[in-house]
């Protein structure tokens, strides 16, 4: 019997089982001695190709504008706001693009499995009411790289291509029992609330005229960038906390609250109907449940009320600060963003430059430039001091 395996771990060592791995790469999990004892072969074993892969990562982003633009107008009525496009394609950017690639990728992977002969008796029945629900977008990339998120993720897939069963009550309640809230122990509460109103007190006294907030600037050379802020006139204060980076609110699933998430599924392309229908299942609660909690820790932090302009080259994982910059941007802050790695106008097409140009009113990168006024070439920055070669 051909048997599909997704989790290595899940192998027949049965010769009359032959174990189907969907990529070479699953191979890596298992040692050498073990796959010489087992009967195994590969269901895709085409290469890699550019031309497909830039083909993709065209549609992702199409696809990505369609999403975004029916759904923020359903997260502003779910969460009492009133967000505009920019706001929210830099609030929730970071996440939809990842959902988008992943959940793409993997529909790719299994489809050759559909009508193959191949035996998933096993994932159709984990896939029926799995759960796959996250936190927030840390949460989120870190279940991208488990094997066991994963077998969750390709049984959903492979339950909902087989069965063409759109309907996921089983999932929702799987999710509500498993995702539990967690409070917060009264020390630890009492522990951040001290600090944050010790540093909003230092803050309010010091900084309450500075008109620019650096956040994660990635400008290594700490004496440069005192300088920059003095010469803007400004008085430098540090914002970047991790406590405050790391503090996320984790509640439970609110399942009625989920359901008036309708995106409208009927597409002929049925990459954007499993895309729009599994995003209820799959929408972090930090961006749901979470949303008002974690919009209240940002505007109680020491962030200012008001300030002209934010200079940041990394702030996706930080949840309370992204919070705190969503409501500025809505409300007129201009947004410088940084560079903040290689790849950058290098690659035919990349996602960072697509997203950060998209959300950002001026780009600094570190030399290139094209005719896009937003664009500000200023050199690498992360550089601390010049190195002397011979």
């Amino acid at each position: 019997m051909k048997k599909l395996i997704i989790n290595p771990k899940k192998t027949s060592s049965n010769h009359d089982d032959e174990n189907i791995f969907l990529q070479k790469c699953f191979l890596n999990y298992l040692s050498e001695n073990y796959l010489q004892r087992i009967n195994y072969s590969i269901l895709l074993k085409k290469n890699f190709e550019i031309d497909h892969e830039i083909k993709q990562i065209k549609q992702n982003k199409e696809i990505y504008n369609e999403i975004l633009i029916e759904l923020f107008p359903i997260l502003n009525k779910l969460n009492k706001v009133s967000w505009s496009y920019k706001t929210w394609n830099f609030f929730i950017g970071h996440w939809l693009y990842l959902y988008i690639s992943i959940i793409r990728n993997r529909i790719d992977l299994v489809k050759p499995v559909i009508n193959s002969g191949i035996n998933y008796d096993e994932q159709i029945k984990i896939g029926k009411n799995t759960s796959l629900l996250c936190n927030d977008v840390r949460n989120f990339t870190f279940n991208c790289g488990l094997i066991e998120w994963n077998e969750k993720l390709f049984s959903r897939l492979l339950y909902i291509m087989h069965t063409r069963n759109f309907k996921n009550d089983a999932n929702l309640l799987n999710s509500a029992k498993s995702f539990k809230k967690k409070n917060e122990k009264f020390l630890s509460k009492a522990i951040y609330i001290l600090k944050i109103n010790t540093i909003k007190f230092f803050a309010r006294l010091i900084c309450f005229k500075n008109n620019y907030l650096f956040y994660n600037s990635y400008i290594n050379n700490k004496f440069k960038l005192l300088k920059i802020i003095l010469e803007l006139g400004d008085i430098p204060f540090m914002h970047s906390f991790s406590f405050f980076n790391n503090k996320i609110a984790k509640e439970e699933i609110d399942i009625s609250l989920r359901k008036k998430i309708k995106l409208n599924i009927e597409s002929k392309n049925s990459d954007i109907k499993i895309l729009k229908f599994l995003l209820m299942e799959l929408l972090p609660t930090i961006y749901l449940e979470g949303f008002q909690i974690q919009k209240k820790l940002a505007d109680n932090s020491h962030l200012p009320k008001k300030i002209k302009k934010v200079f940041v080259s990394h702030a996706y994982p930080d949840n309370s600060f992204k919070f705190w910059l969503a409501d500025k941007i809505n409300s007129g802050t201009k947004l410088v963003h940084g560079q903040h790695g290689a790849g950058y106008n290098i690659y035919k097409d990349f996602f960072a430059t697509f997203h950060e140009l998209g959300i950002s009113d001026f780009f600094f990168t570190w030399g290139w430039k094209n005719n896009n006024k937003k664009i500000v070439p200023v050199g690498n920055y992360l550089i601390n001091k010049k190195k002397k070669t011979k």
